[in-house]
């Protein structure tokens, strides 16, 4: 059987396990307080070389010759941080000769040059920060190196696309549209944002790998494809649509309604309204396919088109879908309002009435 402590020594124990937490919460509340300090007086050195700088880069940007070489001889490293940060910023809003003048500052900063090391590393967010950086920046770029070392990430293909955009790559359009379609995730924003920017005033890229891609993409990839068709201008009239008119068949609605938005933009051409069978699209179950149909056709069909349309609406038990019908046909229907569906003409009405209040 063991002895009990003696009362003397558990107190002195419990004296030094307190001081000893004590000792360490003294330090740890230092180092807090150290760091604190440093960054209180770290924001206060940034905020005094912002004061600085900013007036006179603006002051700079307005020379024939700023002389940047000479300026940047003269500042400290954080008034060099601070133009990092407001090339960054003046990059993404300017235009034209001031841009010119920035990317020149850009450059005496090096920043192309750090922006490619990451490549090298495995850090993804890094690589990313450097691709924003190379899309900003008129610094040479590696095709085939961006294409193979950023292949495996959506978000890395997105971004190596809006460099290849930026840069004016040849056959941007065509490989940008391939990086970024190779995935089975919906696009994010950037990414779609990219994908139109790839195919806004010709979108044969778009059209040509849908052509022999769109039976692998999934249902939100290949519907975001067919709404970026929507807003882009139209190709020419030999384009590949045959793909676009299969997914008017498509057993998603979102993909339905997207490929009527895609072939509203080639509406206006006889051949393609010829193979538009209104009567069978305005008789779909699903209210989104019906509403597409409504908005983006009514203006090019002829008067039997518009007659099925009204004859239609009579039974149409969206309301959304009647709002579009009055909105899109008004003239027509205005000319016509005796034979109207009272719910119809109730749309019309409203839609008349608001006219004047959005000019």
């Amino acid at each position: 059987m063991t002895s009990p402590v003696p009362a003397g020594v558990l107190r002195a124990a419990l004296l030094w396990i307190a001081l000893g937490l004590l000792v360490a919460l003294v330090v740890t509340a230092g180092a807090t307080i150290g760091r604190s300090v440093r960054g209180s007086i770290a924001d206060r050195r940034r905020e005094a070389a912002t004061e600085r700088i900013q007036p006179a880069l603006f002051e700079r940007l307005a020379r024939h010759d700023p002389d940047w070489t000479a300026w940047l001889a003269e500042c400290s490293p954080t008034e060099r941080r601070v133009l990092e940060s407001e090339v960054d910023r003046l990059l993404r809003s300017f235009t034209g000769t001031d841009r010119d003048q920035v990317r020149a500052l850009a450059k005496q900063l090096e920043l192309g040059r750090r922006a490619e090391q990451p490549f090298d590393v495995g850090d993804r967010i890094r690589r990313l920060e450097a691709l924003s950086w190379l899309a900003l920046l008129d610094y040479p770029i590696n095709i085939d190196r961006l294409r193979k070392r950023c292949s495996s990430d959506p978000d890395e293909r997105a971004a190596v696309a809006r460099v290849f955009y930026e840069h004016d790559v040849p056959d941007a359009s065509a490989v940008g549209t391939r990086l970024l379609l190779r995935t089975d995730d919906p696009l994010p924003l950037f990414g779609r944002d990219t994908l139109y920017r790839l195919n806004e005033t010709d979108p044969t890229a778009l059209l040509e790998t849908g052509t022999s891609q769109w039976t692998d993409w999934s249902d939100a990839v290949l519907a975001q494809a067919l709404e970026t068709l929507q807003y882009c201008d139209p190709a020419d009239t030999d384009a590949p649509l045959e793909w676009v008119f299969s997914c008017l068949s498509h057993e998603t609605p979102t993909v339905r309604a997207a490929a009527i938005g895609a072939l509203g933009t080639y509406a206006w051409h006889p051949d393609i309204q010829s193979r538009l069978d209104i009567v069978w699209l305005v008789a779909d179950p699903d209210p989104r396919v019906r509403r597409a149909t409504y908005r983006h056709l009514s203006e090019w069909g002829d008067a039997d088109d518009v007659r099925t349309i009204v004859n239609t609406a009579a039974a149409e038990s969206d309301d959304r879908a009647l709002l579009i019908v009055a909105d899109e046909l008004t003239e027509r229907l205005q000319a016509d309002d005796r034979d109207l569906p009272p719910r119809l003409r109730q749309c019309l009405d409203w839609v008349v009435a608001d006219q004047p209040r959005t000019g």
